[in-house]
């Protein structure tokens, strides 16, 4: 039987939106990526779930939402620990868990990584905006009225089949958090504009994540990485996990909301398996920046994938999907 949950927003939380994996076709037109800054946590969270991947959910930062359940409810918290509880009680991440009927989910206080996930069984129902339910802050595009939840705010759940299921995301499958995390890079595309000094100082420092840090991009704070007498190249397209160098030497790490094309020269690129782990760093943490082999980084991508399609059959087989 299919059902239509209702979920009820006491308190929005620090900034919480509704996401999924990304709006993809139009940059450009000048519409950003979009989409949950930790998509490997965030997909882990729907296919536990017995979700597509792309299933919206919610994206809180620093701080998680209040939630009334105003139905019954199967959901997995996934991505940053932020102490979450129902009814004051410890709830378990990375795992399905069943919310009955009146039940509060609350945060007690952020314990690691900046961003945590909640999916549902059957996603949050909203208008998707070309082709996504991703909430792009800057334009007030898509998610709830393009913007972030607020109190006394209603969620409307697409509830699938009755029944739950208990499907946990084994430890071999998740992302590791840390605090001061060494994030691996692609040198490029326009490496070559820097000294092999400047070089040496972006890879040999470690940088800390300065106040400017949102969805958009990582402003880092450290050792200056000169460029030389280039300042800027010409305008083009700006790479997810682009490491830009601004006239003050200042790396800016671009996220998924970045702008779509830029005119500072991109060093390195941070690896897609690592702008996940990227994505889970707050201002003051600590960060390090080492170079891998574009075969390297294409090993790495293959094997998240592995590890991820085989939880997905896995799930598939406890749905009955």
């Amino acid at each position: 039987m299919i059902c239509m949950g209702t979920v009820k927003v006491i308190d929005g939380g620090a900034l919480t939106t509704i996401q999924d994996l990304g709006r993809f076709g139009y940059q450009s037109y000048g519409v950003p990526q979009s989409g949950a800054m930790d998509s490997f946590a965030f997909s882990l969270g729907n296919i536990a779930l017995g979700n597509p991947e792309n299933t919206p959910g919610l994206e809180c930062t620093v701080s998680g939402p209040v939630l009334e359940m105003q139905s019954d409810e199967i959901l997995c918290i996934t991505g940053g620990d932020m102490g979450a509880t129902v009814n004051g009680d410890p709830c378990p991440m990375w795992r399905t868990v069943h919310v009955k009927k009146g039940s509060v989910l609350s945060f007690q206080g952020l314990k690691s990584g900046c961003r945590t996930y909640i999916c549902f069984r059957g996603g949050i129902r909203c208008p998707f905006v070309l082709g996504s339910a991703s909430t792009f802050l800057k334009a007030s595009m898509g998610g709830l009225d393009g913007r972030e939840l607020r109190s006394g705010d209603f969620l409307f759940i697409e509830g699938g089949p009755a029944g739950y299921k208990e499907v946990a995301v084994p430890h071999a499958v998740r992302a590791g958090i840390v605090n001061s995390p060494e994030i691996r890079v692609l040198m490029g595309p326009q490496d070559d504009l820097f000294s092999a000094g400047a070089v040496a100082t972006f890879l040999g420092s470690q940088y800390q994540v300065g106040v400017q840090a949102d969805r958009m991009g990582y402003r880092l704070s450290g050792p200056a990485v000169k460029c030389g007498d280039t300042l800027s190249v010409f305008s083009q397209g700006t790479p997810l996990g682009g490491i830009q160098i601004d006239g003050e030497g200042v790396p800016i790490v671009l996220l998924r909301d970045r702008q779509t094309v830029g005119g500072y020269p991109v060093i390195a690129t941070v690896i897609s398996v690592d702008v996940d782990l990227f994505a889970q760093l707050k201002p003051g943490d600590m960060v390090r920046f080492a170079p891998v082999s574009l075969q390297e980084a294409a090993t790495l991508y293959k094997e998240r994938l592995r590890v991820k399609n085989e939880f997905r059959e896995a799930t598939r087989c406890v749905w009955g999907e």
